[in-house]
């Protein structure tokens, strides 16, 4: 713009000085200028035509085109709502076995050792045989020989019995017995009676002597009944009796 203006100045001032000149010279040079003024104009405007191309390359650079933004699909939120998938956690599956409940111990009437030795006298009395004392080491013994048949689970047919005396030795609680003769009669409280084959539990000592052990075909009758024995004691618990006797 600042040379636009310096060109019309200096038209205009050579406007003034051909127009004091004189008379004569003044159509020639305004023939002059017209053509001076001709491409004074047609520069001007070639630069005015290059000036407004530049301002319009400049708005256009400075003026960039705004790009919108790329769209984001947003899910769309439905009515329902999906469960989380869960991963599945391997477990770990114990099995326990539970032990199997022993049966409880039958309760049998209770029967004491002293009342099966008194039936034991009585019946021997019965049968014109005379009377047992009880002594020490055959009860010491005879509580052994309980305890085998419990740890045995049964009477043990008088194995224990057997094995106490292998190679003739004597058992550690008879070691001071006196006698020379042993014997043992077993019995369960819940026993069988060999005469009617009817089985019974025992609820009293004479029960006992005269019904399981009298109907009895092993040999208890006669070892209950046995002269050359002098001596006995009777242990028992959980039901199992233990007789051992002595000469």
């Amino acid at each position: 713009m600042a040379r636009i203006v310096i060109l019309l100045l200096l038209t205009a001032g050579l406007i003034s000085w051909y127009v004091v000149r004189s008379e004569a010279q003044v159509f020639q040079p305004i023939s002059k200028l017209d053509d001076f003024l001709s491409r004074v104009l047609s520069s001007g405007s070639k630069e005015v035509d290059q000036i407004s191309t530049q301002l319009q390359t400049s708005d256009a650079a400075n003026t960039k085109q705004e790009v919108p933004p790329t769209p984001t699909l947003k899910p769309q939120a439905t009515g329902q709502q999906l469960a989380p998938i869960s991963t599945p956690i391997p477990m770990e599956t114990k099995i326990i076995v539970r032990p199997t409940a022993k049966p409880s111990a039958p309760t049998f009437p209770y029967i004491s050792n002293n009342d099966v030795l008194t039936a034991l006298n009585q019946y021997r009395s019965d049968h014109r045989v005379h009377q047992l004392v009880e002594q020490h080491n055959l009860c010491e013994y005879a509580e052994k020989r309980v305890a085998d048949l419990i740890a045995f689970g049964g009477l043990d047919h008088h194995q224990g019995f057997t094995n106490d005396f292998t190679n003739g030795e004597r058992p550690s609680q008879l070691e001071n017995y006196p006698g020379r003769t042993i014997g043992e009669n077993l019995a369960y409280q819940n026993c069988k009676n060999m005469t009617t084959g009817e089985s019974f539990i025992a609820s009293s000592a004479p029960a006992l002597i005269e019904w399981c052990f009298d109907s009895s075909t092993a040999g208890h009758r006669e070892a209950q009944l046995n002269t050359k024995f002098n001596n006995a004691c009777i242990r028992n618990q959980k039901g199992y009796f233990v007789v051992i006797f002595g000469d």
